[in-house]
């Protein structure tokens, strides 16, 4: 049975994205034991499919999902226009184009058809009759046609309007063409079998199955919208993002969040290890392998004695040839003793089954293991009769720990006995392919090989209802992922900045409301969250740098997540400011933006300079200086400034210079920079009035000795 599922939610990670679909199971008590959700991506990741069922209580159970490859009826998504459309849309413009040019030239010949002058009689003769009447009506048949006209070209002047934007948009549809066009017929695409079981039998009312699924070819950058309010105390600012994704279905009218993590990254459990005083000792080496649970031999013994089934064991050695060939049947080929270690062939050419009946903790794993994936030098304890790997012109030769199983079979091992113990060492390093769990298949208890995992080919993975899969067709999903992972190593948009972790914490920015996000390959701007905050506008000067007052808002962080990198449009009421690049700002922390020259704010800075003699012999010479700063405020509202200046600082080895600070009005405070250092420095915070002019008055002398001077010039401080 195949059920319709409906994107319900996307979390966009910092690489990749997680979509969640959702579909209806109607009421309960009339599913069947089966549903195939299709229609999927092909750039899906098979093993991070995850599915469960949401309900009331009595729901189904998901037992078992698995993916596989399908094809979908054609779809009723609005595809991309075709050139047909295209080339309609050009000839609609340009016939209503022609229609307003021969409009215009009929207005203009009609302009041109004018009233002859009555002629000049001779001299002596009476003056030629004028048609008044005819002259009248061939005024008003130009006045009238001329404005009829008119008003056909004002009209086919619309007309040409909405059919140059229709054509604009259908060559921006085909230029940037989505990739999830709608399926059409006989199209490969993914499905999901979810195998569903009995829930409650009293239960009642409707459940939902939830799929979830990665796909690559997803990013995104954060971008910000502030708009602070005329009077500078409140703002509203936005949280925006651009977003680029191809994975092969679009994103439309989906809730979208955001998230600065991996969508998929490994991680261990830490471990929380004691603290022993004394002899440092080794680290206990790590078990690469467990055993098998006990009496995992009598798995099947409930089964067989249910059915009266004769117990399904592999051929022996001596027989695996004619089994391979289907000359023996498995009863036929178990029929003499079997050894420790037998060699019988797989299911099929793909496959290869590794079945011991226990297999005991290995030696602890030596250092010469290079990527740590399997556990070397084990001993191993077997019981029960081992398989061996597809002859030559049917399989691979196995590696890793298959290769070490069945290489160590030596003869002793093959000519000891069922029960007898046989120790081997080998390394234990694991194949890439088998750990891909989810390609693993258990025959059923009927079939050969029970109880033990087989590995099955991407061919067998993919098979879906009926459809026959071929080598191509796994070509075509190679083909999708690639293409996605190739958008995910683009550059983002200038000025952006993908996100990343901050101090090893990871964060979620959940939108507001739902949005589109094509699959074309494209970043789109998309809106996230809105916010008010308060907003301290402040005004900084340096006069004795420039006599230009420069306004800053800051802004606390009204978000539990920080403030990444990213552009803000700055907007003052509804005027457009400026453009500037956020830093990173942690939760409820300070966001501090510049936002220019604020003209309305004036400020003056003028100095004097006096050189006198001091001491009782005129032994020293004091240099006084006077600094005078002035504020005018032509804004309606009250404006904080603050005044920034410095003095001379001494070295620690001039002993012989004295510096005083004397009169300063009103109080000013050291000013500490950092970058750039600032030594010396000091700044006056005041409050200005609207309409007031203030004035900070500073000075301060310096004492040297008389038989030196002041060099470098005009003396008086600049």
């Amino acid at each position: 049975m195949s059920l319709t599922c409906r994107i319900d939610a996307v979390t966009v990670y910092r690489r990749g994205a997680e979509v969640r679909r959702v579909a209806d199971l109607g009421a309960l008590g009339t599913l069947p034991n089966a549903v195939t959700l299709g229609g999927l991506p092909l750039s899906l990741e098979d093993a991070s499919v995850r599915v469960r069922i949401e309900g009331a209580d009595g729901a189904p159970v998901a037992r078992d999902a698995r993916v596989a490859l399908d094809v979908v009826e054609s779809t009723s998504a609005a595809p991309p226009p075709d050139e047909r459309a295209l080339r309609e849309a050009r000839l609609e413009e340009a016939r209503l184009g022609a229609v307003i040019a021969q409009a215009q030239d009929d207005v203009a010949r009609l302009s041109e058809l004018s009233i002859e002058p009555r002629p000049r009689s001779k001299k002596g003769e009476a003056p030629r009759a004028s048609p008044t009447e005819s002259r009248l009506a061939l005024l008003e048949l130009r006045r009238s046609r001329v404005d009829r006209l008119l008003e056909e070209i004002r009209a086919v002047e619309k007309e040409l309007r909405r059919a140059r934007d229709h054509r604009i948009d259908l060559e921006e549809r085909w230029q940037r063409a989505s990739t999830a066009r709608g399926a059409k017929r006989d199209e490969l695409r993914k499905a999901v079998v979810v195998t569903l079981g009995d829930g409650n039998a009293t239960g009642s009312g409707h459940a939902r199955l939830i799929l979830e699924y990665t796909v690559p070819g997803a990013r995104w950058a954060p971008a910000y919208s502030l708009r602070i309010a005329k009077d500078g105390k409140r703002a509203e600012l936005a949280l925006r993002a651009v977003v680029c994704q191809k994975s092969g279905e679009d994103w439309t009218a989906v809730p979208v969040s955001l998230s600065t993590a991996d969508a998929q990254r490994f991680t261990e459990l830490p471990e929380l290890e004691s603290l022993r005083i004394g002899r440092a000792q080794p680290r206990p080496p790590r078990r690469g392998w467990r055993p098998l649970p006990a009496g995992a031999e009598e798995l099947f013994a409930d089964y067989d004695r249910t059915f009266r089934l004769p117990p399904v064991s592999p051929p022996v050695s001596g027989r695996a040839d004619a089994y391979e060939e289907g000359m023996l049947t498995a009863a036929e080929a178990t029929a003499a003793p079997v050894d420790a270690v037998t060699r019988m062939g797989t299911l099929d050419d793909r496959q290869r089954v590794l079945a011991p009946r226990r297999m005991l903790a290995p030696s602890p794993p030596a250092s010469r293991s290079p990527e740590g994936f399997g556990a070397p030098a084990s001993a191993m304890t077997l019981d029960a009769a081992l398989p061996k790997a597809a002859p030559a012109s049917l399989a691979k030769r196995p590696t890793g720990m298959l290769a070490g199983l069945l290489e160590s079979s030596s003869a002793e091992a093959q000519a000891a006995h069922l029960d007898s113990t046989i120790e081997i060492e080998q390394d234990l390093g694991a194949d890439s392919r088998m750990l891909a769990y989810g390609d693993l298949r258990m025959p059923g208890p009927d079939q050969p090989g029970r109880g033990t995992l087989t590995l099955a080919s991407r061919l067998e993975v993919y098979v879906a209802q009926q459809i026959h899969v071929t080598h191509e067709m796994l070509e075509v999903v190679d083909r999708e992922l690639a293409e996605a992972n190739e958008v995910a190593e683009g550059p983002p948009p200038p000025r952006h900045r993908f996100p990343s972790s901050q101090a090893g914490f990871d964060y979620a920015y959940r939108g507001d409301a739902p949005v589109d996000v094509p699959s074309d390959g494209h970043f789109h701007a998309i809106p996230l969250l809105s916010t008010n905050t308060k907003v301290d506008l402040r005004h900084v000067v340096v006069p004795r740098e420039s006599q230009d007052v420069f306004r800053f808002a800051e802004i606390p962080n009204p978000l539990d997540a920080p403030l990444l990198e990213g552009p803000a449009d700055v907007y003052l009421g509804d005027d457009y400011l400026l453009t500037t690049d956020l830093h990173v700002t942690p939760p409820r922390g300070k966001l501090r933006l510049g936002l220019g020259v604020d003209s309305a704010v004036k400020a003056s800075r003028n100095t004097s300079f006096v050189e006198q003699s001091a001491g009782l012999m005129g032994g020293s010479l004091t240099l006084r200086h006077a600094i005078d700063v002035e504020l005018v405020n032509h804004r309606k509202e009250i404006a904080d400034v603050e005044v920034r200046e410095r003095i001379p600082i001494l070295r620690k080895d001039e002993d012989d210079i004295k510096l005083e600070v004397g009169d300063v009005e009103p109080a000013w405070e050291p000013y500490e920079q950092e970058e750039p250092r600032l030594d010396g420095g000091y700044r006056w915070r005041v409050r200005v009035e609207p309409g007031e002019r203030r004035r900070l008055r500073a000075s301060y002398s310096v004492k040297i000795a008389a038989k030196n001077e002041l060099v470098g010039g005009n003396r008086r401080e600049r």
